[in-house]
């Protein structure tokens, strides 16, 4: 059974996994780093919040 995610952002308790070759990788974690990011979760996590201010705004 499904069990809805706790609305406390401070717990990630779901993962999302995705296959990427060696060179995407390294694309990525070179992107998180170029820009601050200590991991790629958390420049994915950035991208998600961009994304969702940029709706916020053309509302």
């Amino acid at each position: 059974m499904y069990r809805r995610p706790r609305t406390d952002e401070s717990v990630k308790s779901m993962m999302i996994r995705v296959r990427v070759t060696p060179e995407e990788h390294e694309q990525f974690f070179k992107l998180a780093a170029a820009r601050g990011y200590a991991s790629i979760s958390d420049l994915i996590r950035s991208l998600l919040k961009e994304k969702s201010d940029d709706s916020t705004k053309s509302r």
